[in-house]
């Protein structure tokens, strides 16, 4: 069945109020897959936008907190670096590289550049692909995100806690769509990675690597392919790192990230 033309696509870093678990099942041959499905999973091409880098820039005298030998500080999303999405409260991507810094900061602004949310974030077990989880509703009661609008989100490397001009930054776009009833039903009767394929072909980005991110030890070839798809081949073989988590009784302003395992206690 085709999928409609006009849809398009989308971070606790380090998962933010229900962390992302992923799983280490024994990866299944692609030759054991319904014949649908041994087809790689590549992103389609996006437009250019003119959208952020997604590679860091940032601080240029100072504190350099990370080294510029390896992968720059990365933002997982197509080559738009836009990040189409269904969900209020996306899941965002990021590469670390081995760094200094202990914590983060992530601003989201909507369309007139107000602040919609903002949290500060430990960064642990790094060099590695980190990732932050939306709250669903912002402390105003309203969703995150919401459908049809566009929102402009900012990370910044937290490189001196003293001097803040020598933070690190990257940046993107979130922009939050709607997929037909049909797709949706479809989606809901698949299997996880069936859902990454159908996702993809209509150009919804956030819940495609999500949902690839979760099955990447099941299904490493495609979770290379997608990578590949979108020019991030430098990034196949990071590790998905699961370090922290949000409280999610405390206001925006409070926000406080901790680690898994204290937080699973």
């Amino acid at each position: 069945m085709g999928l409609p033309k006009s849809i398009q696509f989308p971070l606790t870093i380090a998962g933010l109020l229900s962390p992302v678990l992923f799983s280490f099942s024994v990866p299944l041959p692609l030759s054991a897959l319904p014949q649908q499905w041994q087809v790689s999973l590549s992103f389609p091409a996006t437009s250019d936008r003119g959208a952020p880098a997604r590679t860091a820039g940032g601080a240029t005298r100072g504190v350099q907190c990370i080294s510029f030998t390896e992968t720059p500080l990365t933002v997982l999303m197509p080559a738009n670096n836009v990040g189409t999405t269904v969900s209020a409260n996306p899941t965002v991507f990021w590469y670390v590289p081995e760094t200094e810094a202990s914590s983060a900061e992530f601003t989201l602004f909507d369309e007139s550049r107000n602040k919609v949310y903002q949290t500060t974030f430990a960064i642990t077990d790094t060099p590695g692909i980190v990732k932050l989880e939306l709250p669903a509703t912002r402390t105003d009661g309203k969703e995150t995100l919401e459908t049809g609008k566009e929102y402009v989100w900012e990370l910044a490397l937290i490189c001196n806690q003293g001097d803040r001009t020598d933070d690190l930054f990257v940046s993107g776009v979130l922009a939050r769509t709607e997929i037909s009833p049909t797709l949706k039903n479809q989606i809901d009767n698949s299997t996880p990675l069936e859902q990454a394929k159908l996702y993809s072909q209509a150009k919804i980005w956030s819940e495609t690597v999500k949902t690839l991110a979760e099955l990447h030890h099941s299904f490493p070839e495609e979770w290379e392919t997608l990578l590949e798809s979108v020019g991030l081949e430098t990034l196949v073989e990071a590790p998905l790192v699961n370090c922290c988590t949000a409280k999610t009784d405390l206001s925006e302003s409070e926000t406080e990230l901790l680690p898994d395992e204290l937080t699973n206690e």
